[in-house]
């Protein structure tokens, strides 16, 4: 899809609004990170703009970011009195072990921390043009946004590209066969055109480590 300022849409633009950003001290020790916690969520709160409460919150975190969190020193000696209070095997794992995968893959690890699910995230691809890796997220960052919401995130499907399908209900992919003209095999063809759709962009919340 071409826009005027690219080939990749930029849901910031297409809406006119700013997506906010908060600067998480993350390598000073002498600064509690939880403080910074609750900025991210009231930008979340206020970015929905239908008045409805959102109560869990999901940070996709680089590796640079999930570790300098889960390491920092206020964070550990909390986890700490909290693995001596109840001898929860969670607290354990935060300053010995590796954290639970939160139920997702096997390569994720997730951390509960100043009301936010935090998930450990190392994604990439391929630039097509240049061949280098990229990063979903990137060093040193991470992006908040609410857990569940039926205004967020959407998926829209198109009909496929063809006259028979002009003017109807759209469905996620379409299967055809083809007979040979020897009737000795059949050719499929699949389609599904679809648009990933970002409701409330400004609920979006940048995090990343402060320089």
């Amino acid at each position: 899809m071409q826009t005027s300022y690219g080939t990749t849409i930029n849901w910031y633009n297409e809406f006119g609004v700013t997506r906010q950003e908060v600067a998480v001290p993350l390598n000073d020790e002498t600064t509690n990170p939880k403080q910074f916690m609750g900025p991210i969520i009231d930008y979340i709160q206020d970015g929905m703009l239908s008045g409805s409460i959102v109560d869990s919150f999901i940070g996709i975190a680089s590796p640079e970011f999930f570790d300098a969190l889960v390491s920092h020193p206020y964070v550990a000696d909390a986890y700490k009195y909290q693995a001596l209070n109840n001898g929860g095997t969670t607290s354990a794992d935060v300053l010995v072990g590796r954290l639970s995968n939160g139920g997702l893959g096997a390569q994720y690890e997730t951390f509960n921390f100043g009301g936010i699910t935090w998930i450990r995230y190392r994604g990439s691809y391929v630039d097509r043009n240049t061949g280098a890796t990229v990063k979903f997220i990137p060093a040193g960052d991470a992006y908040v946004f609410p857990r569940t919401s039926d205004v967020m995130f959407k998926t829209f499907f198109a009909p496929a590209n063809r006259f028979d399908t002009i003017n109807s209900v759209a469905q996620e992919a379409y299967f055809f066969e083809y007979m040979g003209e020897k009737q000795d095999k059949i050719e499929i063809m699949t389609e599904s055109n679809f648009l990933n759709f970002v409701g409330r962009p400004q609920a979006i919340v940048r995090a990343y480590i402060a320089p």
